[in-house]
């Protein structure tokens, strides 16, 4: 049913706690897995410099900094595919730069569009009221904006009556 999940990750513990959720799934359908992390750079790179003053960044500097979230994102990546493929999975990582136009939800749904995506899956905090105002939701928008099914978990940690936590996780239907 799912030839191809896309798993969307930041690089959080957070964000990972969608991974079993996936293998389940993966397990289930025979599916490959695509991990994929979308890196942005702040727009304020892109400052004017102020006549007469040195400018802020330059389109050096730019690249560099957009080489460095690559590489960090990559090996972020390598790691999270490594433990999958321990698990017997076909797995694929990719990095992708937020489209200079769009968001970081629009970036994944064209990927998922033009990679015979079959599923998407994304975690989310699940903010409302002025968190959501201010930190607004990729997995909101990645559900508005998608024709394909996506999956989105609502990971929580449940206090136990030992004094620890365990973890569970919602599935919010799209």
């Amino acid at each position: 049913m799912f030839k191809k999940i896309l798993v969307c990750l930041d690089g959080s513990k957070f964000a990972e706690r969608i991974l079993p959720h996936a293998i389940e799934r993966a397990r289930r359908f025979n599916s490959k897995v695509i991990l994929l992390q979308v890196i942005t750079v702040n727009v304020g790179a892109y400052v004017t410099p102020v006549p007469g003053h040195l400018p802020l960044f330059t389109p050096q500097l730019l690249d560099s900094i957009i080489r460095r979230e690559e590489t960090r994102a990559k090996f972020y990546l390598s790691s999270v595919v490594a433990r999958l493929r321990e698990t017997g999975l076909d797995v694929d990582a990719v990095v992708l730069q937020k489209m200079a136009e769009g968001t970081i939800a629009s970036t994944i749904v064209t990927y998922a569009a033009e990679n015979e995506v079959d599923l998407i899956m994304i975690a989310t905090h699940g903010y409302r009221g002025l968190k959501h105002f201010v930190f607004g939701s990729v997995a909101e928008c990645v559900i508005r904006e998608s024709a394909l099914p996506v999956l989105v978990i609502k990971p929580q940690d449940i206090p136990t009556h030992g004094g620890t936590s365990v973890e569970r996780s919602e599935a919010v239907p799209a």
